[in-house]
Parts: structure tokens; C-alpha cells; sequence
């Protein structure tokens, strides 16, 4: 479990700035054939959006393509993703994103601790666990600075931050689970986890971590403390009685759904760059 924090961006010790903005697509580009960084990227729906980057975790028997050491395949473009979706996974794949979306709703509307989330702005996803066992479960990564600023100095450094849209929706948080290892967690160590990460979110949801007082800003003094508190949330959850049917696919691990569903379909977006901002261009355009 994770929050990710910015950290100072690496920044090049004779830094460009021949840059320049670009209205007509939102990038900075500096010239010759250097590839531009976009300030706006949009997905799903609407126009110049592009297809939303997906993740599918198979049996290997499904695809002849599969790499022998895994059974991951990345299908990262529109037609690959068609493809997918009108060949077996149209049929039989199990789709992550939208069940983790029905139940972070349904949290949500349950628990009034929590009634400042905004899901439509919230964007779930998955990242690969390269190794089963321990390691990380589910980060929360925020798409504004602290205090919910689009800008930030680092030194003498003017910073800007990359805003996502989906479906014409402008996304403010990041919440991605990594698989299959999240999967193989029991029941309630899942529902500890989803509200862990949910309780990362500011509640101003203004695109920034809820921080605490003290030096242990985002998990009090002890996190095993605050893992407690999630339980006894949890707990409070599942005493508003929620459907099962949303609460099912949980409880099984990633080799049952396997068994179930040759294919596991989610979304996956890339952690937004932080962009220093050439001190030639005026930094009041909203890259909207």
C-alpha cells in the first residue's frame, strides 16, 4: 500500500529552454525531432481522445503469444485492444476495472467518512506485480501538487504536472492495484486495502493527499495503527449490508477467477511527469 508523493524532479544540468507552448495540442516541444511531452492527455470518448491503455492477465493456454516466463500480455493500443475484446475476452474475460469501480462506489455511498470521493474523477486501474508474495498492493497517486496546486517551484525551477481526462472527465486521482498480488490477499486484507488507499484522498478531493499532522504526514505515527482503523472501517462497510454480488470476484484469488475467467481485462494509466516549465512562456495558460 502506497501513496505516492512528488519528489523533486530530475532536472538536466543544462536544461532547454528553447521550449515553447503549443495551443494547438498542448505539448511542449523544443525543437528538432525531440518527442513533445503532452500537458493534457485524453482517453476513452470524444474527440482526439485516444483508446484507454489496457492490461489483461491470462491463462497461458488463452494466447499462443504469451511469453513462456509469464502470463501477462500488455495491450497497449486501440487495435490490439479491439482484437482482444472481440475474440476471447468478449466472451470470457472478467473486467477489473468496472467490478473495483462498483464496489469503490458502493463504499463510497456507505460511509459517510468517505462521502467527499467523487468516483467519476477517481480513475482505477491496475499495475504489474512482477513477483508474487510481499511487496507493494495499491497506490494512490495524486494529479496536483500539495494544497491542490497545478504549479510548484523547485529551486529557481517552475513545475507543472500532466492532467488526465477520461471520457471528457478531468481525473484528479490515480488509484491502481497491483496484480496479481492484490488479488491474492484474503477478503478482508482486500477491503483493509481499497480503504487504505481511499483514505489517502484529500477531503477537499482537490487532486492532493490528505496529510496528518507531524512528520508521518500520510500514515500517522504507526502504520499497523492505521491499518486498524481501516479494519474497523471495513467492518463498518460490511455492516451496511452491501450486495454480494459486487463484493464476490474478492473473494477469490487470482488463480480461482483464472479458473472462472480465461481473462482478466483492466485499465492501466501512467503516472503523470512533472514538467519544468520553460521560463520563456507565460505560465497563465490553463492547458485546457
Amino acid at each position: 500500500m502506497s501513496a505516492n508523493r512528488w519528489a523533486r524532479p530530475e532536472l538536466s544540468a543544462s536544461a532547454d529552454w528553447s521550449a515553447s507552448w503549443s495551443q494547438k495540442n498542448g505539448t511542449i516541444s523544443s525543437g528538432g525531432d525531440r518527442l513533445a511531452v503532452p500537458i493534457c492527455c485524453h482517453w476513452g470518448d470524444g474527440p482526439g481522445a485516444r483508446s484507454v491503455p489496457v492490461r489483461v492477465l491470462c491463462r497461458r493456454e488463452v494466447t499462443a503469444t504469451a511469453s513462456k516466463g509469464s502470463s501477462w500480455r500488455a495491450w497497449t493500443t486501440a487495435a490490439n485492444a479491439t482484437s482482444l475484446w472481440q475474440g476471447v475476452a468478449a466472451t470470457f474475460a472478467f473486467d477489473l476495472t468496472a467490478s473495483l469501480r462498483e464496489v469503490v462506489k458502493d463504499i463510497v455511498m456507505r460511509l459517510p467518512e468517505l462521502a467527499h470521493i467523487r468516483v467519476e474523477q477517481l480513475h482505477i486501474g491496475i499495475t504489474r506485480a512482477r513477483r508474487r508474495g510481499t511487496g507493494l498492493l495499491a497506490r494512490i497517486t495524486p494529479m496536483r501538487f500539495p494544497g491542490g496546486k497545478l504549479w510548484a517551484r523547485y529551486g529557481n525551477t517552475l513545475c507543472t504536472i500532466q492532467r488526465y481526462w477520461r471520457d471528457g472527465v478531468e481525473l484528479l486521482y490515480l488509484l491502481a492495484f497491483c496484480v496479481p498480488r492484490f488479488l491474492d490477499l484474503s477478503f478482508d486484507e482486500k477491503m483493509v486495502t481499497i480503504l487504505h488507499e481511499l483514505c489517502h484522498i484529500s477531503h477537499a478531493f482537490d487532486g492532493d493527499l490528505h496529510r496528518h499532522s507531524g512528520r508521518y504526514c500520510l500514515h500517522t505515527h504507526s502504520r499497523k495503527a492505521y491499518d486498524r482503523r481501516m479494519a474497523l472501517l471495513a467492518r463498518a462497510y460490511l455492516n451496511t449490508g452491501p450486495e454480494e454480488r459486487l463484493l464476490a470476484f474478492l473473494r477469490l484469488r487470482s488463480r480461482e477467477l483464472l479458473q472462472r475467467y480465461p481473462v482478466l481485462v483492466a485499465e492501466w494509466l501512467p503516472n503523470p511527469r512533472i514538467i519544468p516549465w520553460p521560463v520563456n512562456v507565460s505560465p497563465e495558460h490553463d492547458g485546457q
